[in-house]
């Protein structure tokens, strides 16, 4: 998507929720490299996965799960919030649009949670730094336990990840599908392997797609009412960097 148009969509996004309509909503763009893909990069990052099919190839650097879950013991992390690592971290706590976009996320996933039969709930770590690679995000860790519930469910519960939609959820995916221009297919899904007591998960961000040597890149941004749009555009392109270098 071109500078142009991103910026558009931010605006409509910006109506949106001064109409009240939503409160957050997270925009995402698409690059197409043309390019015959050699070497794929592994290892770069905790949350590791390469899927090889016939015909694609899917290379995933996440750096959030949706749910982590140890028999009736659950965990989820919800990020929002980038800078360049670059920055001092201390000054990305202090930014009021970056905590105001964590928080409002953070509430969504506690809403989310609570559909899990919940009984019990705690907030490990509100609000905290974490480094990777070339990116500080904010983080909050949030640990439950749920009475009698399938693991399933509690996905089913949780997807897509409101990090990657936005607040309110259905809204925000409603005017999503209107704004991008092509549909984000494995972008903001989830891959995930599951049994009786375990389940882990990543959410689909940071990834490659490799299709007939080709390469597809997707990453977003979180807007809010006081977004500068420009600095929206450029977290975009800082979270692919990692992918193209």
């Amino acid at each position: 998507m071109k500078k142009k148009f991103f910026f558009k969509n931010i605006c409509k996004i910006k109506k949106n929720i001064k109409n009240g309509n939503l409160t957050q909503c997270v925009i995402s763009n698409q690059i197409f490299i043309k390019k015959n893909i050699k070497n794929l990069n592994i290892n770069l990052s905790k949350y590791n996965m390469f899927l090889n099919l016939k015909e694609i190839k899917i290379e995933l650097h996440s750096p959030e799960f949706l749910i982590r879950s140890e028999f009736n013991k659950n965990q989820t992390k919800p990020i929002a919030g980038t800078t360049d690592k670059n920055h001092i971290s201390l000054l990305i706590l202090k930014n009021k649009k970056e905590i105001s976009e964590h928080l409002m996320l953070l509430d969504l996933s506690l809403n989310d949670l609570f559909k899990n039969n919940i009984k019990k709930i705690f907030l490990k770590r509100l609000i905290f730094c974490e480094y990777h690679k070339n990116l500080i995000h904010i983080v909050s860790e949030i640990f439950f336990i749920s009475k009698k519930i399938k693991k399933i469910n509690i996905i089913k519960n949780m997807f897509p990840a409101g990090t990657l939609s936005g607040s309110p959820k259905k809204n925000c995916i409603k005017l999503i599908n209107k704004l991008e221009k092509k549909n984000r297919n494995f972008y903001g899904g989830i891959f995930y392997y599951i049994n009786k007591n375990h389940l882990e998960s990543s959410i689909l961000i940071r990834i490659k797609i490799i299709l007939k040597n080709n390469m597809i890149i997707e990453s977003g941004a979180g807007l809010i009412d006081k977004s500068i749009n420009y600095l929206e555009w450029l977290e975009t392109i800082l979270k692919k960097q990692i992918l193209i270098k």
